[in-house]
């Protein structure tokens, strides 16, 4: 039961930061070298998809760490370092989570509503980039959780 809650924590976890890293430095920068036209054409299947694939995938990572965290006893270390590190990840990838559905996700579907071309598409565009930014600078502290936390942390 432990290495199938390891297996998928890991999994899911290794497939967001990879997504974000992957949106960062890749997608966004190769989106934004396209005329306006081809953003729009780009973006909107591109944030449906990526809502049906984060969004589980989120779900899982955060199930899984407080699966995994109960399973191993947590709940009788809250009070410890080890324990305030769990806990802060459970409230990061909250976080996250509500960030990725509640603040990136409605900013890609106003993006659908503006003119490709315009000067709000632009500051739109710039803005979801500024996001996915965010996200990854939050993720990446959240990683840095994960590593203590397996060193006992």
């Amino acid at each position: 039961m432990l290495m199938l809650l390891v297996g998928i924590h890991v999994l899911c976890g290794v497939f967001w930061l990879g997504s974000v890293l992957f949106a960062d430095f890749v997608l966004m920068p190769t989106i934004t070298s396209l005329d306006p036209q081809n953003q729009a054409a780009v973006m909107e299947p591109l944030g449906k998809r990526a809502s049906k694939a984060m969004i589980p995938v989120s779900f899982f990572t955060l199930l899984s760490g407080i699966t995994l965290g109960i399973y191993t006893g947590i709940l009788y270390k809250l009070s410890t370092p080890y324990g305030w590190t769990w806990i802060a990840s459970i409230v990061i990838t909250g976080v996250l989570m509500y960030w990725g559905a509640g603040v990136i996700n409605p900013a890609e579907r106003k993006l659908k509503s503006l003119t490709p071309g315009t000067p709000e598409f632009a500051k739109q565009f710039s803005r979801i980039k500024m996001l996915i930014m965010t996200e990854l600078f939050a993720m990446l502290i959240l990683f840095v959780f994960m590593v203590l936390m397996r060193f006992g942390l």
